[in-house]
């Protein structure tokens, strides 16, 4: 497994099999690391597609900017707060919003 969207594939729903407390902090540490090994700065890219969306701020990172979709006038340091319904949801956020940003990378190519 060398990309980050056939990795998706292995953890999406998963969550509890990788990470400690499952919580978006840590699935999104998991798939940084993930990225960073794999060395293809999916998550850069991943960054700038959002910021184009418009959602959040653009000074954010890109988990910053998946909150920003997930909850309107979110604060980053109340994600540390997030009951475990709320991490669940946001990590179904990211899955979601990485998804889409593969489609449209795909119709880039095309």
């Amino acid at each position: 497994m060398r990309n980050l969207e056939d990795f998706l594939d292995h953890i999406d729903g998963r969550a509890p099999m990788f990470t400690l407390n499952q919580t978006f902090s840590e699935v999104c540490a998991y798939i940084d690391g993930f990225d960073a090994c794999s060395e293809t700065r999916t998550m850069i890219e991943f960054r700038e597609w959002l910021t184009k969306r418009r959602q959040g701020l653009p000074e954010l990172t890109h988990w910053g900017l998946v909150l920003a979709e997930y909850r309107e006038g979110f604060s980053v340091a109340e994600a540390r707060k997030f009951s475990a319904r709320q991490n669940e949801e946001s990590i179904q956020k990211i899955f979601e919003l990485l998804r889409l940003f593969f489609v449209h990378r795909r119709d880039l190519t095309k």
